[in-house]
């Protein structure tokens, strides 16, 4: 059955990326990740992506690199087709 998932209150809705070949990748931070408690501009992400928002809470929140990843966060990473095996392993 897996565990259960939170659901963010905010969702981001993209056209089409099809042609640009990358992906818009959902990931819901927890106590156990590495990248909870550090900031953007202190993660290793790989070539290619970009945090485009976070989702905490009811809040939507525009990330710069002084933001901290806290447990609970939904990050919403646009990544070449390329890097996203890479991505999911940092992450």
């Amino acid at each position: 059955m897996g565990p259960v998932k939170d659901t963010p209150h905010h969702s981001i809705e993209l056209i089409s990326i099809a042609k640009a070949n990358a992906e818009m990748i959902q990931f819901q931070a927890n106590r156990d990740n590495a990248v909870v408690g550090r900031t953007l501009k202190d993660i290793e992400f790989p070539k290619r992506a970009t945090i485009s928002a976070i989702v905490r809470g009811d809040r939507l929140i525009t990330p710069y690199g002084d933001t901290e990843i806290k447990p609970g966060d939904f990050l919403y990473i646009l990544v070449s087709r390329k890097y996203k095996e890479e991505l999911k392993k940092k992450c």
